[in-house]
């Protein structure tokens, strides 16, 4: 999926990272950024802007950061199956 948001008085075109149907039919777009990267102060104002260009298509945008995905015990699993 793609859609436009508007920065600053610029329209820039998004295609966000994944597009989930939930069993309830639910639509929800994800962003998916480093910590570093979530931090920002110039994403933090990006993704603000995605968020509400995909609320007014009546989509909701989520952000996934990297520590809610990386979890120790799960990496220390994987590398003993690798």
């Amino acid at each position: 999926m793609r859609y436009s948001y508007v920065l600053d008085s610029k329209k820039h075109k998004y295609v966000p990272d994944f597009l989930i149907e939930f069993d309830t039919g639910e639509f929800v777009l994800y962003e998916v950024k480093s910590d570093v990267e979530a931090s920002s102060a110039h994403f933090k104002r990006e993704f603000e802007a995605k968020r509400s260009a995909a609320e007014q298509l009546g989509i909701t945008l989520e952000l996934i950061e990297e520590s809610h995905i990386r979890i120790k015990p799960f990496l220390k699993n994987l590398k003993l199956i690798n």
